[in-house]
Order: structure tokens, then sequence, then C-alpha cells
């Protein structure tokens, strides 16, 4: 629901772009992308997805053991594990391709400003998982 949600949000958002010089044309394309987006995701078993959320709280408080146990090695391993994964899951994967459909989506929309992506901390290779617990 959340997901839908943020979809039209980002519908209604365009539509003050239209004013900037979107087309008519590029208006119902960006629409449709945005349907076909919402139906992918729609299609996705959310009991899967809670499943996903269920073993990283799982994960997360076997992290937080090692890490006070001060098996650091250890904890960073598991990290990395989970994280692996997590981004290749069939769920995940389903997620980005219906995320693509949503980039489709937002390439006919005129933007107001380039977005400038925050630097990257230098110290983030040298960053561990208990560091942050």
């Amino acid at each position: 629901m959340k997901l839908i949600t943020a979809v039209f949000l980002m519908l209604l958002t365009s539509l003050s772009f239209a004013e900037e010089g979107m087309s008519e044309e590029q208006m119902q394309q960006m629409m449709q992308q945005a349907q076909a987006a919402q139906e992918c995701f729609a299609k996705i078993d959310p009991a899967k997805f809670e499943a996903l959320e269920a073993k990283g709280r799982e994960m997360e408080s076997e992290i937080q053991r090692l890490c006070a146990a001060g098996k650091r090695d250890e904890a960073m391993k598991t990290a990395m594990k989970y994280g692996k994964e997590f981004s290749t899951s069939e769920e995940m994967k389903e997620m980005r391709k219906c995320s693509e459909l949503m980039q489709g989506m937002m390439a006919n929309m005129p933007m107001p400003k380039p977005y400038m992506p925050p630097e990257v901390d230098e110290d983030i290779e040298s960053a561990h998982i208990c560091d942050d617990m």
C-alpha cells in the first residue's frame, strides 16, 4: 500500500512539471509506465518480503551478539553473507525489475534542477559493522 501511495505521489508531483514543458504524449507515456510498474510491484508476494525482513532482524541480532562478544571478524563475515543473500534473492531481482520500469517513467520527466548525490565518506572502506551497533 505504501508503494502504491508513493507512485501516486510521484505522479501528482509530475503534474506540476507538465506545465514546464511536458507534452500530453509524454504525460500519457509516463502514466502508462507508472501503471506497469504498479502492476509489477503488485505481483510480488508480500509474505516473501516479510520472511526476508524477519531473517534480517535475526541476522541483526546475531551480528549484535557477535560484536558484543568481541568477534568482529565473524560479525563482518555474517553481515557480508547476509548482504549477498539478500541482494541476490529472487525478491530483490523482482524489485529491481519493477524499479527499472519506474526509472523509465522518470526519464521523460523534466527536472527543475540536477540532482547532486552526497559525497561518499572516504573512510567507508575502513568501516566495520560492529562500529555501527
